[in-house]
This record gives C-alpha cells, structure tokens and sequence, in this order.
C-alpha cells in the first residue's frame, strides 16, 4: 500500500504546483523510507543490524505472527501555505533516536544501517522523532 500513498501524495502535491520534479521525487523517497521503516522496522520489529536487506518471506511470517499482526501505521499528511506536513507513527516499540547517523556525515552512507532515517533527513526541510522513535514529523517547504 505504500507505493500507491506515495504516488497519491506525488499527484496532490504536483496539482498544488509545489516544488519541482526533483523536490517532490526526494520528498516522496523520504516519505516511503518512513512508511517502510514504520511498517518493517517499528511494528515488525525486523532489525536493521540482524537484517540489512528485507526478506520478503521473514515479512510475511512476521506480519502473520500474533505479537505483531495488529499493530498499525499511523500516517498524516497536510498541505497548507506551500507548506506540506507529514507525520508518521508506528505501534513499535521505538529506538533510540539519539544514534541516528546525521545527514551531513558522509560516514552515514558507508554501511547502509540507517540510510532510510539519513536520506528522510536531507530531503526534508524540518524533520523530529517523537514518542521514543515511535513517531517522525517531516516538513517540506517551498
């Protein structure tokens, strides 16, 4: 379901004349690593050190299993003034925001962990974790 809210939010965005091609592509890259992070990482708790790479297989057995199946992604957007809000929220049991790698590092990108949470952070303007990791807020500006 994420592709087709990216797509959505791409169109809306595009009809409101906001941004260029390569901003609305960079703000809708930052918007699936955050769905997917909240999907996979928070309420699947698939951890990025045990499992850089998704497997299709362990998700599905995850989604399937008791302790995770109803957990649920919380996902707002609002457009306002030439201002896009999104917020993000999983029913996860969070992480530790402290140790997310800074975009402005170029050591970041050298293992992969936490690209997602790098990449979020250079396409947005403003970007927060709130609720222990459980919650990201991003803002893109015009």
């Amino acid at each position: 379901m994420i592709d087709p809210l990216v797509d959505l939010i791409q169109q809306v965005v595009a009809s409101q004349d906001l941004f260029d091609s390569t901003e609305r592509v960079r703000m809708c890259v930052a918007i699936e690593h955050a769905l997917q992070n909240a999907m996979i990482r928070g309420n699947l708790e698939i951890a990025r050190e045990e499992f850089p790479v998704v497997n299709a297989n362990l998700v599905e057995e995850r989604a399937s299993d008791a302790r995770f199946k109803d957990r649920k992604v919380f996902f707002q957007f609002v457009i306002a003034g030439g201002v896009c809000d999104f917020t993000v929220r999983d029913d996860g049991n969070g992480f530790d925001v402290s140790e997310i790698p800074s975009a402005d590092d170029p050591e970041a990108f050298k293992d992969g962990i936490g690209r997602g949470l790098v990449l979020i952070q250079a396409f947005m303007k403003d970007v927060e974790f709130a609720e222990g990791g459980r919650e990201v807020r991003m803002k893109k500006t015009s």
